[in-house]
């Protein structure tokens, strides 16, 4: 299979999809050919196990071999980052294989959501009397087997050993670094200057700072942090539901230590459904994809994690929501998808572009 090659004369040309398994298509690739990969791998927790007829793509277990992620390794430029996404019954297990790969631990994101049902949630109490043991099932009574879902972590990897710093990488020809200025959260417009108390001397950290000296936000904003909250889909562009994360951070932060101070502007916002929206949601012949990311989210990783001309790799494409997003801000990518269903909706999704 040819490997793609790029025109950058539209949007739409800076993608490109190989069909087949990530495996395989890998082996096409020279070394050191791509500057990033952003990938929503399969979980191995069998998620799609009740839709009868859609690809059970998430029961492979590709994601916890750390040969698979050292083949990605070798295609990947000295300094590269690696984003992709987990799920929280196995992503330390993914993290692991990714670390044994040999990349260097960078960060774990954590995208919060309002929006979430608990798969398989069973009442003890129920579930005791089912099972006969109705003598102790009253003692159960308000208990269940798991919680509501609202964490999706995002692993953060760089190519390259912790022995070597990332500036003698990129120095040596490599590529990396995350764009922190372009992520920065916008601090308003509100005077939250204010004046510290004193710091104990024995404290192990401590910012120094002149006696009486105000404390301001920078007025660029502040750094990107690895929280990013989700509105919830029903919250309205100036009223949050209850459910929303969003919304209890900033009560929470107006309530607490009586300083009447919004909470939210610490971390990233996103107004999406964490699901996607169902206008960035590819749908063909009544086929579409069960675990679509938030386009807002995958825009801001790209914006993150690569800069405009490089190349990223997602050997997982799904739908093709990295590849709508690079291609948005003007970076190029390849996609890999083994499953024959999702190839018309990466390419509504990609035709759109145009």
């Amino acid at each position: 299979m040819p490997i793609p090659k790029f025109d950058a004369g539209s949007p739409r040309e800076l993608a490109s999809v190989m069909h087949g398994d990530a495996w395989d298509l890998l082996r096409n690739f020279p070394a050191a050919t791509f500057d990033s990969v952003l990938t929503d791998p399969p979980f191995a927790i069998g998620l799609t196990k009740n839709e009868y007829g859609r690809p059970h793509w998430d029961r492979s277990k590709i994601a916890l071999d750390p040969a698979f992620w050292q083949e990605v390794r070798r295609v990947m430029k000295p300094g590269a980052n690696l984003l992709a996404f987990g799920h929280p019954k196995t992503f330390a297990r993914m993290s692991v294989a990714i670390e044994d790969a040999g990349f260097e631990v960078v960060d774990c994101l954590a995208l919060i959501h309002g929006q979430g049902f608990p798969a398989g949630f069973r009442h003890l109490d129920g579930e005791l009397n089912r099972v006969g043991a109705t003598d102790i099932a009253g003692d159960y009574a308000g208990f269940g087997n798991m919680m509501r879902p609202a964490l999706e972590p995002i692993l953060m990897f760089r190519n390259k050993s912790s022995r070597e710093s990332l500036a003698s990488v990129i120095a040596a020809g490599g590529v990396g670094g995350l764009n922190v200025e372009a992520c920065r959260i916008p601090a308003g417009t509100e005077d939250r200057s204010r004046t510290p108390g004193l710091v104990n001397s024995n404290q192990t950290w401590r910012v120094e700072r002149p006696a009486g000296t105000k404390s301001t936000p920078p007025s660029a904003g502040r750094m990107p942090s690895n929280v990013l909250l989700h509105h919830a889909e029903s919250c309205a562009e100036d009223q949050c539901v209850a459910e929303c994360p969003v919304g209890q951070v900033h009560e929470q932060g107006l309530a607490s230590r009586g300083r009447n101070e919004d909470a939210t502007r610490f971390y990233q916002t996103f107004f999406h459904h964490p699901k996607a929206t169902k206008d960035e949601r590819p749908e063909v012949d009544g086929m579409s994809g069960p675990t679509v990311k938030s386009l807002a989210v995958m825009d801001w990783l790209v914006r993150l994690a690569t800069r405009p001309g490089q190349l990223v790799l997602d050997p997982f494409a799904g739908t093709g929501t990295t590849l709508e997003a690079c291609a948005r801000a003007g970076v190029r990518s390849i996609g890999f998808e083994k499953e024959t269903a999702y190839l018309p909706l990466i390419s509504q999704r990609l035709d759109r572009l145009v």
